[in-house]
Formats: C-alpha cells, structure tokens, sequence
C-alpha cells in the first residue's frame, strides 16, 4: 500500500499463529526424529 508502512491487526494476528504453528511443528518434529534415533540404536545395535 503506498505509504502505508504499518500492518493490520488481522495481518499480525494470522502470522503470529504462523509462527506458533511452526514453532509446535519443529518442536514435535525434533522430538520424532529423537524417538526414531533411540529406537534405532536400541534394535539396530
């Protein structure tokens, strides 16, 4: 928008959840790949 250079409440709202989401994504997907590498080294050992 021409010199508009703020952005709307609904804006940062929707990327706030963006980020939330991609925070709990990452968390749960660290988690797996730990799980999966204890598993591994207990059956594959």
């Amino acid at each position: 928008m021409a010199g508009s250079n703020a952005q709307s409440d609904g804006d940062y709202i929707e990327h706030k959840q963006n980020y939330e989401g991609f925070i709990t994504l990452l968390k749960w997907s660290t988690v797996s790949v730990v799980i999966l590498l204890i598993l591994m080294a207990i059956f594959l050992v």
